[in-house]
């Protein structure tokens, strides 16, 4: 049901967000030093979306560099629940 909800929408409406990169404290397997990294999570201004960690955390690292806001594209579903169709950094 949730899949027909995400093919059969309407209504696109897009909302955008400036973000910050977070980083992360790790640890290395060698000893205990340790470093940041950049992680792939971003927080968006205002903590929007702060609860919905899926729609803030990203696979590749390529996508989040060189910009600083986020543009996500919502659509309300079949069901009436409002999907993410689609996102875009600049």
């Amino acid at each position: 049901m949730l899949v027909l909800n995400y093919y059969i929408s309407f209504s696109p409406k897009q909302e955008t967000y400036f973000y910050q990169r977070n980083s992360q404290m790790v640890f290395s397997t060698i000893g205990y030093r340790s470093y940041n990294q950049n992680s792939t999570e971003i927080t968006l201004q205002n903590n929007v979306y702060d609860n919905y960690y899926g729609i803030r955390v990203f696979i590749s690292e390529e996508n989040i560099k060189g910009g600083y806001k986020i543009t996500y594209t919502f659509k309300t579903g079949i069901l009436g629940l409002r999907v993410m169709t689609d996102y875009s950094f600049s």
